[in-house]
């Protein structure tokens, strides 16, 4: 897996102070009555097809957080490794969430996805889930792994989120092309993806309301 950019901006602070919001880039931040939070920190054009992936997982069902290049070229430009990340509007999703699944993409031109994160179980539970609905997830052993406590899937959160990393290849497969206009449209493997990680996140969903206090379940936000 292929992930050498040297980011330019260190932190969002920095990034928002030189890049026009609503033109260079934008954020969705859609609180919802879920324990979980599906992030997209490197969409749009950084990333291509990784928000397209996070909204359609997170529907209408859990909350959301996407920052998405705008940019006609450069976008990678707007990329901040996700132990940086620390929109304060995403920190506060994720620190408020029971797990946070992190939609990233690498540069792999093969049908892959490398599966990591800080929480173990549900990493294994998303490889067992994705290789059973025909794709190729594996566990991320990478230094891109996002093992890193202060990673944005992990951060706040006991037992830790899941990343996502998502090859290029498969993410070609998924939609006509990765441009922009191209991403407006879907092909099989994306609604089967989808599919595969909304079905494994409502299973989660149930047992974390379950497990609140009586009076508490869904009601962070």
């Amino acid at each position: 897996m292929e992930k050498k950019h040297e980011d330019k901006y260190k932190s969002f602070v920095s990034l928002k102070a030189n890049e026009r919001e609503g033109v260079d880039f934008c954020r969705t931040i859609l609180p919802r009555n879920s324990v979980i939070t599906v992030i997209a920190p490197h969409g749009g054009g950084i990333e291509p097809g990784t928000s397209e992936l996070a909204k359609a997982i997170a529907d209408d069902l859990f909350s959301l957080y996407c920052l998405e290049g705008l940019k006609p070229t450069g976008n990678k430009d707007l990329h901040i490794t996700g132990t940086n990340f620390d929109d304060p509007d995403c920190v506060q999703l994720t620190s408020q969430s029971k797990m946070v699944l992190a939609i990233h993409g690498c540069d792999d031109g093969t049908d892959v996805v490398y599966v990591g994160g800080c929480n173990e179980d549900v990493r294994t539970q998303f490889i067992d889930a994705l290789n059973n609905a025909g794709f190729d997830a594996q566990e991320d052993v990478t230094a891109h792994s996002g093992r890193n406590l202060q990673n944005i899937c992990n951060r706040g959160l006991a037992e830790g989120g899941v990343q996502l990393e998502i090859s290029e290849g498969l993410r070609l497969r998924m939609f006509r092309g990765l441009r922009r206009h191209e991403r407006t449209l879907t092909q099989p493997p994306f609604e089967e993806f989808v599919t595969a990680a909304r079905e494994l996140l409502n299973r989660l969903n149930l047992v974390g309301e379950a497990a609140q206090p009586a009076g508490e379940a869904g009601g962070r936000m």
